[in-house]
């Protein structure tokens, strides 16, 4: 549980610092409110994972034989920590375009690099590998699968969101990058060059 919440810390203070650290991001050139009941979806998703009925011990976790607690809890403490790590990459990666909200700015820039190279949203692959490793710890089988449906459910409709604004307002490119980049889970393969 320990590892958990050092996770979860791990992205609060970054997300926090980035926050606090962005300049005026610009000015707002299109907005997509349409995006919240995507966000409204996730955040369920999160309240499943956290073992919505009370429970905190009926995790995989603690039905496990205890050599077996250690090894799991080491390796669900590695993809939370390794999840806010990435989660931040992409919020360094984007800078002062990052926002809750869909939206496009004045002079946006198509960020192509660092974890966009791997999926074209990482903050939302990130958020699902906290989710699982939450899950997994917090709350039954059942509501960890319910958790994650809900969750990627949310993401498809926030990313597709998010996805029209970036097409309209770059179009061709924007698109080749699409099909060059999966949205959510990164292919096992080495990323493709920018260029391919």
């Amino acid at each position: 549980m320990a590892g958990l919440l050092l996770g979860w810390l791990l992205l609060g203070i970054i997300m926090l610092r980035a926050r606090l650290g962005q300049a005026s991001g610009g000015t707002t050139q299109k907005l997509d409110f349409g995006s919240w009941f995507g966000l409204g979806l996730q955040g369920l998703g999160f309240g499943l994972a956290w073992g919505w009925s009370g429970r905190g011990d009926v995790g995989l976790v603690s039905s496990l034989p205890t050599s077996a607690q250690w090894l799991l809890a080491l390796l669900l403490t590695a993809l939370a920590v390794a999840s806010a790590l990435f989660a931040g990459a992409a919020v360094r990666e984007l800078g002062k375009q990052w926002s809750l909200t869909a939206r496009v700015l004045e002079g946006h820039e198509l960020v192509t690099s660092g974890p966009f190279r791997r999926v074209r949203h990482p903050i939302y692959s990130a958020l699902l590998g906290l989710l699982v490793a939450t899950a997994l710890v917090r709350s039954s089988l059942p509501l960890c699968l319910l958790a994650i449906a809900i969750y990627v459910l949310g993401t498809h409709l926030r990313a597709a969101r998010e996805e029209r604004l970036l097409s309209t307002m770059f179009g061709a490119r924007y698109e080749a990058y699409a099909r060059r980049v999966p949205r959510l889970l990164p292919r096992i393969s080495p990323a493709p060059s920018p260029g391919a």
